[in-house]
Parts: structure tokens; sequence; C-alpha cells
């Protein structure tokens, strides 16, 4: 029961809006509704990214023509699709229902002609790194590059955070600074971390992350959503993997609805594999300071 509330807290479901023309189904193997996905394809790319989105996000036109022009400028073929019970893709949505419609999901698409041979590249963004880092503990995907943009370590540790801020907004009262960084620290509720209840908790999925995976973290500095400590937990567990590489990409002065943005630069530099291009991206954005970018309903 506390599973599939926390679950059901992380994934609340949201309608498509005005939904995109490029809405493909497939329908599930068990018969129970169908799982909604666009395909945006680059021919001459690769690789295929894998996206999981953020918490009330859908495939709606301007997310997906936002996420087109990325795929088209940056060369890089990309699948969308909307997690249980967001837009017309059947709920409710639980760990099962999440984690079995993603893998079905992947595995249809990597087996498409269009998609033979090429390198499966997963990206999470928020509460997308949950099934991001479930897909990635699936070894038989043979995802060799993983990016989690702005992750989390288990659902259970930052629920009770996240709960404490919906309460100060309905109460209109302001928690200090250093109040949040204090209580959204994952350090005070290790003991969730991994439990039953907790739903794919990313810092436990870290250790089952087959050998030469290379994993991206990408956190905004100011993040007061998903606080940056969480990257550095996390990051502190893969390092201990082995033969699991990680590069971190702190973004100074960026807040959590900003950071997928901020980091694009590192991101795809990331994903086509090249190394000296993602050093460099990276020290650019650590010491270019912020940079304004045109955050509409979309890309996170």
């Amino acid at each position: 029961m506390i599973k599939e509330l926390l679950t059901y807290f992380a994934f609340p479901g949201v309608s498509n809006r005005d939904a995109s023309p490029y809405i493909q189904r497939l329908r599930r193997t068990d018969a129970v509704g169908e799982i909604e996905y666009v395909v945006l394809i680059a021919p001459e790319s690769p690789t295929v990214v894998f996206v999981s989105h953020g918490r009330l996000r859908a495939l709606d036109t301007t997310g997906v023509e936002q996420w087109k022009s990325l795929a088209g400028k940056r060369g890089v073929s990309v699948v969308l699709h909307n997690y249980p019970g967001y837009g017309g893709t059947a709920g409710p949505a639980t760990e099962e229902r999440l984690c079995a419609d993603a893998l079905q999901l992947v595995t249809f698409v990597m087996e498409l002609k269009w998609a033979a041979g090429k390198r499966l590249c997963l990206l999470g963004n928020s509460v997308g790194c949950g099934p991001t880092m479930w897909l990635a503990a699936q070894q038989q995907l043979d995802a060799d590059r993983v990016v989690l943009v702005s992750p989390y370590t288990s659902i259970s540790a930052l629920t009770p955070f996240w709960v404490l801020l919906y309460l100060a907004k309905y109460l209109h009262v302001s928690i200090p600074t250093s109040w949040k960084l204090w209580l959204g620290s994952p350090a005070h509720l290790k003991w969730v971390q991994g439990a039953r209840f907790d739903p794919f908790p990313p810092i436990a999925l870290a250790r089952r992350l087959a050998k030469g995976t290379n994993v991206l973290l990408v956190h905004g500095e100011d993040d007061t959503t998903v606080l940056v400590s969480h990257t550095y937990e996390l990051n502190a567990v893969l390092q201990t993997v082995p033969a699991v590489n990680t590069t971190v990409c702190i973004i100074p002065g960026t807040e959590h609805k900003d950071t997928r943005l901020r980091g694009d630069d590192a991101i795809w530099a990331f994903v086509k594999g090249q190394d000296a291009e993602l050093r460099s991206a990276i020290d650019g954005i650590v010491k270019g300071g912020v940079v304004k970018v045109d955050n509409a309903v979309g890309t996170d």
C-alpha cells in the first residue's frame, strides 16, 4: 500500500493537453490498454535515446515539437512515451506497470528495422530517473550510456521533503534556504532507501548496473525540488560499482526546471561519446555563469 501511494504521488498523471499528431500506440502484451509513444528519427544517428520525462509532462504538441527540434539539431533519434495514467496511456501508474511499459516499448523500438544495430542510451529527467535506472539494470538491453538529469536517491527519501514544500506553499509559509538544505538531504532518510516499499530506488539499482556502463549525472546547484545532495550521494554509490564510469555536471545558479536545457551541450556530447567535447562543455557550463533559457512547457 505504501509503495502504491508513493508511486502515485511521484507519477500523478496528466493529460496531453494539445496532443501531438506524432503520437503512436503500442498494444500492451497483456492486452490491458495501449502505450502512447513518439519516435523522432535521425537517419544517420548511431544512437537511440529513450526518454523518461518529468512528473507533470506528457506528449503535448509543444513538448514534442521541442524534442523534434532538439533531435534534428543534435542529429540523434529520440523516443518519448507517456507513463501509465498520462495522456491516453491506460493507468494506474504502479511500479510494475511503469517498468513493464518501459521495457516493452524500448524492446519493441530497438527491434524495428531503422533501429537495428544502433546503440541504446537511456535518459531520465527528475522522477523519470527511477524508471531509467530500472531499465539500465536490465542488462539484456545493453544500454551502455545513461543520462540522469536532476536524479534522486529514492522516492521514499524525497517524498517527505516534497510534502513539506506543498504544505508550506498551501499555508503561505516561507522555509529558509538553510532549512531546505537540511530537510531535503537524503542523508536523513538512508534507512528507507531501497526498502521494500520504495519504488525503483536509483541508489539501490545503481549496484546492478553492468560493467562498462557510462553514467552522466546533471544537476542544478540551486535545485530546491530535488537537492543536489541527491546527485552527490548517488554518484558516491555508483563509484563503488565495478567498471561503471560516472561523470558529474553541476550547473551553477540553476533551478530544477532549467537543468536539462542548460546542460544540453554536455548531455549530447555524452550521448554521442564525444569525450573531449563533453569535458569542454562541462568546463564551459561551470565557468560560463548562468545562461538564460526559454523553457516553455515541454522538454523536461
